[in-house]
């Protein structure tokens, strides 16, 4: 668990690491003092020169403001994160040449990458350092929430809720984002954390042979009981094609992060696994592997790996969406992951490079104005040459679906003006191209449009269950007793 967690974390971390291995960016460490929200947090006079205004005035839209909110003196916000990536560099230097009165400081302790243990001890100086900080009534303005507990900060008010900002921004519309995204960020009503990217959870399928099967699947509502039916219609057809290539360990941390509201109620601290839902859970993923419906995945799907109707897979990007449908000799379809009977119907997302704003800090109406230009269409990476007949994966980034609904539109606009996509070279396709599809452009549209189940992010409750599930799939421990030791273990954590 630990391994896949500091995996996929090391693809959370917002623009980071996809470039960083030969990236040596300098640094130091969170900041916790200096121009940070522990400095008059509680408002009133502040020293000439000091870089901050009086939180009233940060606050209230008025005093020591300009007409639309800019501030009339100069103000420091410190920004948090693990590694800043170019991008975030770059849009900070556009958004200071925007607002002369605003300097951004960048504090973080990635200085180099040499190998995956200095990123995690890097990651774990992050968290523990910016933890303190916060706890302490300190900590930065603005900060990068995909690693923190966000839930946790939530619950003690420690950050500010966007929502309320969202509201009093006359110039911020909704309709401009993906607001099923949005809307389902929120932890108990408020959203604590911004995210200004966000990925796709499905499944990818062999469509033509599903439909050669005679299997009917209606993926927008189907559950995993569902599937599992479909499933034996489908091995009795070709018993030589395995349905499902996944693990149980990778299908319980999966299930287990899709249907996180179903054992954890974040507004009460307390953990539900002791219920039905949880052992049938741990008991369907079982039975799946026990019929062989589903099979230990020890390759890739793809073109020379094991025949396969259905994998479980992430989609970050446009880019990433269209080489995923070239598998299968072109004949892939991206279908929506089946839900827990205990959820509605709806597909899956996970968000990703997530932004607060501490409630310690004196300038949260300045650090909502630049995380409302972060999430915005002009900060957002898209290709430029509008003329070029294909693009290179290089120039496009993979930190997932903006959130803005104009950003988007506009890299599909060029996706459709290039007509192909082409990967760089001596790269892990090498130079593989793709067309830009529209017909699958579209109906990618409807799976972004349509998720609306947040996966929980990777945190100390899931290393709990998978450590104590895998007893029960070695057939050590029942899943009634499983679930006990996960129930207490989880209530001791959440109420730390």
């Amino acid at each position: 668990m630990k391994g896949k967690g500091l995996f996929i974390a090391l693809g959370l971390i917002g623009l980071t690491l996809s470039a960083c291995a030969g990236n040596h960016a300098g640094g130091g460490t969170p900041s916790t003092t200096g121009q940070g929200a522990g400095n008059n947090a509680g408002g009133g006079d502040v020293k000439e020169g000091s870089g901050q205004v009086p939180a009233k005035a940060a606050n209230d839209g008025n005093g020591g403001q300009k007409e639309g909110g800019e501030p009339t003196g100069p103000v420091k916000l410190v920004f948090a994160t693990v590694n800043p990536s170019a991008q975030l560099k770059a849009s900070v230097k556009k958004y200071e040449s925007l607002h002369p009165n605003t300097t951004i400081e960048l504090t973080y302790t990635q200085t180099e990458f040499k190998d995956i243990d200095s990123q995690e001890a890097n990651i774990e100086k992050y968290v523990t350092t910016t933890n303190a900080a916060m706890l302490a009534g300190k900590g930065p303005d603005l900060l990068e929430l995909d690693l923190l507990p966000t839930d946790k900060y939530a619950n003690r008010h420690l950050l500010v809720d966007l929502n309320d900002m969202m509201k009093q921004d006359a110039s911020f519309d909704k309709a401009d984002y993906f607001a099923n995204v949005l809307d389902n960020s929120e932890i108990g009503g408020g959203l604590y954390a911004m995210p200004l990217s966000f990925y796709l959870d499905g499944l990818i399928g062999d469509a033509d042979a599903i439909q050669k099967s005679g299997a009917q699947i209606d993926d927008k509502n189907w559950t995993w009981d569902d599937f599992s039916e479909i499933a034996k219609q489908l091995a009795q057809k070709d018993g030589n094609k395995t349905v499902l290539l996944s693990s149980m360990a990778y299908m319980l941390d999966e299930m287990f992060s899709e249907n996180y509201p179903l054992y954890v109620d974040e507004a009460s601290r307390q953990a539900k696994f002791d219920s039905p839902a949880f052992t049938g859970m741990l008991q369907r993923i079982k039975t799946m592997f026990d019929e062989g419906i589903a099979k230990q995945a020890d390759r890739g799907v793809g073109k020379g790996s094991i025949p396969t109707y259905f994998q479980e897979v992430p989609i970050q990007s446009l880019s990433d969406y269209l080489f995923m449908m070239d598998y299968y000799d072109g004949h892939a379809k991206l279908y929506t992951k089946p839900h827990a009977p205990e959820l509605g119907a709806g597909g899956y997302f996970q968000a990703n490079q997530t932004v607060g704003i501490n409630a310690g800090s004196p300038f949260k109406a300045e650090a909502w104005r630049f995380i409302a230009f972060l999430a915005a269409e002009e900060a957002a990476t898209v290709p430029a040459d509008n003329t070029a007949s294909s693009y290179s994966i290089s120039d496009i980034s993979f930190a997932g679906f903006p959130i803005s609904r104009v950003a988007y539109d506009k890299q599909v606009e060029q996706f459709r003006k290039a007509g192909t996509l082409t990967t760089v070279p001596n790269g892990p396709a090498d130079g593989m191209t793709v067309k830009a599809d529209g017909a699958l452009l579209d109906q990618l549209d409807d799976y972004l449009t349509g998720a609306v189940h947040a996966i929980g992010k990777q945190s100390r409750v899931g290393e709990i269950v998978s450590e104590e599930g895998e007893s029960f799939f070695k057939g050590q421990k029942s899943a009634e007793d499983v679930a006990k030791l996960i129930q207490n273990k989880v209530n001791l954590y959440l109420n730390e």
